[in-house]
């Protein structure tokens, strides 16, 4: 929870200047597999209705009408290609992949979307 705290603030703040795009994927920490108290209460997903109905109640959870939430396939297509399990950031700028954020949890820098933002932001401004 902390976490989606912390990624509401940074989307927040450069709001002007990049969209934020969440894609759920499968869940890492099912309330059947109790793993750590503060999770929000989410079941392992059986069929993509299950999937739909988690990210809907993450979506609840982050708070804010600007929220974008995309839902993987059951085949776990873009977890697959983005390597997101349990989860990854990224910056995307034209189609193409400028960063790409270490694997989470441990991996999951927020501080480093920050910096790469703001540096955007600086030298975007120098041209203008």
């Amino acid at each position: 929870m902390a976490s989606l705290l912390k990624f509401s603030t940074l989307r927040a703040k450069y709001s002007g200047l990049a969209d934020f795009v969440t894609s759920y994927i499968a869940e890492a920490h099912p309330k059947e597999r109790p793993n750590f108290s503060g999770n929000i209460d989410i079941g392992t997903h059986e069929v993509l209705e299950d999937r739909i109905e988690a990210a809907r109640i993450l979506q609840e959870n982050i708070g804010s009408e600007d929220n974008t939430i995309l839902v993987d396939t059951m085949d776990n297509l873009a977890s697959q290609a983005y390597s997101a399990q349990p989860e990854r950031l990224y910056v995307v700028l034209d189609g193409k992949v400028v960063l790409e954020g270490k694997s989470g949890p441990f991996g999951y820098n927020l501080a480093e979307i920050d910096t790469f933002l703001n540096n955007f932001a600086t030298n975007l401004n120098q041209l203008v």
